[in-house]
């Protein structure tokens, strides 16, 4: 006696989820102008019918980022080769969740009516200047592939040219140098870097350096420079600010540096 098994297709694995374009690369001033980027997609395809099960899709934003949750509604444009039997739409928006319900079911008459769900006109920011982010979209629904899936590609970069620091490194590590006192006979080292409004590091500068606010025995050549890069060193007793200026870049000097005999 032969047996035969008749499988019936398995709904919610499967699908081809296409993330979404547009996320990355978005600067961090947006979080300062309030502006917005409308990315593209995702798109969610059935590789067989009845995969998209009825349910919800519950796009969610990774930590940095947010939703516009108050404009127009993210657009959805739904295809089948033939009748459409899927439907798609938007039941709750949030700053960090997107959710869609759907319902319908591609499986049964007609046959072999796979569907794609094509999402559009998702519009997202940095919710913060500082630091910068990113991470993928996600679905926390249970009507297409959950989990890692990514949904769409985010990050946030740092801002326009904004200031130029004197700093304890040439890279984003460096700090600003605080007030402090500088033992005669040893030196310090800065470095002038470009920062964002935010304070999010571009890069070393090569720059003007000078001693601002000299008091005592603290003489300009007391400060030796190369570039993105300055010597202080403590001769005679005394005190005095290190400065780097670079074109119209905000200057944001040491704090004071006190020569002093230990």
């Amino acid at each position: 006696m032969t047996l035969i098994v008749f499988l019936a297709p398995h709904s919610g694995i499967a699908q081809t989820v296409t993330p979404a374009s547009g996320g990355t690369n978005i600067s961090a001033d947006d979080y300062a102008t309030g502006t917005w980027t409308t990315i593209t997609g995702p798109t969610i395809t059935e590789t067989a019918p009845g995969q998209l099960s009825p349910g919800d899709i519950r796009l969610q934003i990774p930590s940095g980022f947010e939703f516009d949750s108050t404009g127009t509604d993210p657009s959805i444009t739904i295809t089948s080769p033939k009748a459409q039997k899927v439907y798609l739409s938007v039941t709750d928006r949030t700053d960090s969740e997107i959710v869609f319900t759907l319902t319908g079911s591609s499986s049964g008459n007609p046959k072999n009516n796979p569907h794609t769900i094509a999402i559009g006109n998702i519009r997202i920011r940095p919710s913060r200047g500082t630091p910068l982010a990113s991470g993928d979209i996600t679905n926390a629904g249970s009507s297409a592939p959950g989990g890692t899936q990514n949904y769409g590609s985010l990050s946030f970069i740092a801002g326009a040219d904004a200031k130029i620091r004197v700093e304890s490194a040439s890279d984003a590590s460096g700090s600003l140098i605080s007030t402090q006192n500088v033992e005669a006979g040893t030196f310090i080292t800065v470095y002038s870097n470009v920062r964002d409004q935010f304070n999010n590091f571009k890069r070393n500068e090569s720059a003007s350096w000078s001693l601002q606010n000299i008091t005592g025995n603290v003489v300009s050549g007391d400060l030796s420079a190369s570039g993105g890069s300055a010597t202080f060193t403590g001769d005679l007793v005394g005190s005095a600010n290190i400065q780097a200026t670079s074109g119209a870049l905000t200057t944001v000097s040491s704090g004071l540096l006190t020569v002093v005999y230990l």
